[in-house]
């Protein structure tokens, strides 16, 4: 149906936001997604609105842990469970379909899986997938289109919450997004505070994640910094959030002049050390949902599946450690607590940056791999020198060596 028709079946409002056409037919939910240009226009619409509205009545947390209601006027403050009540419902109401239907004008399946919380400031959510996108592909592009991440708020169609995720769980859009064919990894992005480890529904997506059959399926976290930071890197950019990589990424790789490795530690050196710690300490039996059937499902399907949830945990834990050990490498209590739980996990990549400066550190780090597990090393410091016998021994016929 012509873009023009739906202004008047939905309201106006909402129509700078539709595509030309108006927008995709796309039944099956793991199918869709959604781009950051997308994200973008839609942030700037919900700005516009909450300025027209003079502020929107949404629902917070007080210090007692109760829900009030309260005003909020700045675009900083909305997350997604008020974009859900403002604009995402409204804007889909006539079409009872996705936002990420109403906003393309062609199919889009999903390159990236995103796994968050919706409590987290929609800003925030766009400035670390704006990163993410330019730091794992080049120009931010696959195969010269914008990179597609599938987020359930938009992606799931809001009014048909029942079809698409009251199912079993291997039928809801969450597990046929991340398993579609189209699908290469999994973005974590992370709140300041770090309650995405603690939501029930992210741990089942780092479940499914860490336990890929797919050797190249990446696990990416990435937060969005309090304060920009000065990259050191030859364009000297501000950088508002960083990414932790699974394994290195094109912007590690794109400069040939030093290791993939070295440039991965010193764009990574911002990364909060307290997200990564909350990580490496993550308890999938303490997380919280907002049904409390959805934790009873999720637990029984990750026990039926032959895991444990201590496995699980020893996985994820693995995972946040191998990719933050570059930011405590000049802790060595921290240091040997993030490799500990390495060999626990079974981290299948490790880098060894260049802030590793004696042989004694190289030792832990190889001491930390184990062989059956280990698919992927990264070498970015001088002092491996003194290991390469054994690297080319032990470590010779992995997938990467480099």
């Amino acid at each position: 149906m012509p873009k023009e028709e739906w202004v008047g079946r939905t309201d106006a409002l909402f129509h700078p936001i539709m595509a030309d056409g108006g927008g995709i037919s796309q039944p099956d939910a793991a199918l869709r997604s959604i781009t950051v240009p997308q994200l973008q226009m839609i942030v700037e619409h919900a700005e516009r609105m909450l300025e027209a509205d003079g502020g929107w009545q949404v629902s917070r947390q007080n210090e007692q842990g109760e829900w009030v209601e309260v005003t909020i006027t700045d675009i900083d403050q909305v997350n997604l469970y008020d974009l859900d009540k403002h604009l995402i419902r409204p804007a889909t109401a006539g079409r009872r379909c996705s936002l990420a239907e109403l906003v393309s004008d062609e199919q889009q399946p999903p390159d990236e899986f995103v796994s968050h919380w919706w409590g987290e400031s929609i800003v925030d959510h766009l400035a670390c997938l704006k990163q993410h996108s330019k730091d794992r592909f080049p120009d931010g592009q696959i195969d010269g289109h914008d990179v597609r991440y599938w987020v359930c708020a938009y992606c799931n169609n809001q009014h048909n919450l029942k079809a698409e995720v009251g199912v079993p769980l291997k039928q809801t859009s969450f597990y046929r997004a991340m398993k579609s064919a189209s699908c290469r990894g999994t973005v974590v992005v992370l709140d300041k505070a770090g309650v995405t480890f603690t939501r029930i529904w992210c741990v089942y997506e780092y479940f499914l994640s860490t336990g890929s059959d797919e050797t190249d399926f990446k696990f990416d976290m990435v937060t969005r910094l309090d304060e920009p930071q000065e990259s050191k890197d030859d364009y000297g950019r501000l950088i508002e959030a960083v990414c932790l990589m699974d394994g290195t990424c094109y912007e590690d790789e794109r400069k040939t002049w030093n290791p993939a490795a070295q440039h991965k530690q010193e764009r990574e050196q911002f990364f909060p050390v307290e997200l990564v710690s909350l990580g490496v300490g993550f308890e999938s039996g303490k997380a919280k949902a907002s049904v409390e059937a959805d934790k009873d499902r999720i637990i029984r399907d990750i026990k039926q599946s032959g895991s444990s949830m201590e496995e699980l945990d020893a996985a994820v834990r693995g995972r946040v450690a191998a990719a933050g050990t570059g930011l405590v490498v000049d802790d060595p209590a921290k240091l040997a607590s993030f490799l500990e739980a390495v060999r626990a996990g079974g981290a299948p990549k490790l880098g060894i940056g260049p802030g590793v400066k004696t042989a004694k550190q190289v030792r832990m780090f190889l001491d930390s791999a184990v062989d059956d597990k280990l698919t992927d090393l990264y070498v970015g410091t001088e002092a491996i020198h003194a290991a390469v016998p054994e690297l080319l021994t032990r470590f010779g016929g992995l997938r990467v060596l480099k």
